[in-house]
């Protein structure tokens, strides 16, 4: 394998990851502007792209002809808000995964495996704590409640990055006994 093609890769890597999880680091300002300033702004979230998605919802609003439009803005807001910093730190863990291996250090070590098991857990927290805080927020600021339970990508992905942390793993092991009988 061609090491300085790889370190090349791997500096690129790490300003990309860099670069995005700031970008996903600031778009709750952003979105926190538009909420003010823009005029008739609300939120519309979407799920139909996601690439797998099993989901649930149970919702009993109480109609007394009020408009909760700013309320639910906020309630979405908040969820919108921890969900993109849970991504941006998740990243940027990514991104010091890509500069150790611009560094030249072998991808192979038990930091790499604590990064990858604790981009697993923003994964799975990525996955759930944004609809456990949305019901939350909503049961406070809109009478009456909405659940959704849902099982979606960032939930597959969470279970797809355990699995490689764990075979990453078995790797150190195999650098330690390689690094051994040298």
């Amino acid at each position: 394998m061609n090491i300085q093609r790889l370190q090349k890769l791997s500096a690129f890597l790490n300003v990309c990851f860099k670069a995005i999880s700031l970008i996903v680091a600031v778009t709750p300002i952003w979105l926190l502007w538009m909420m003010f300033f823009a005029s008739d702004f609300s939120f519309n979230v979407d799920r139909s792209d996601a690439l797998f998605s099993v989901s649930t919802s149970f919702k009993a609003v109480v109609d007394d002809g009020k408009s909760y439009q700013t309320e639910q803005n906020w309630t979405i807001f908040i969820a919108v808000t921890i969900a993109l910093l849970l991504m941006a730190v998740a990243l940027w863990l990514a991104s010091l995964i890509f500069r150790d291996m611009k560094n030249g250090k072998t991808p192979f070590q038990k930091l790499t495996v604590k990064r990858l098991k604790r981009i697993g857990t923003l994964a799975l927290s990525y996955a759930i704590i944004p609809q456990v805080f949305y019901a939350v927020v909503y049961s406070l600021l809109i009478p009456g409640f909405e659940i959704t339970l849902s099982i979606g990508t960032a939930f597959i992905l969470a279970l797809l990055l355990f699995c490689m942390a764990e075979i990453f793993n078995y790797g150190v092991s195999l650098q330690q006994q390689s690094d051994e009988t040298l």
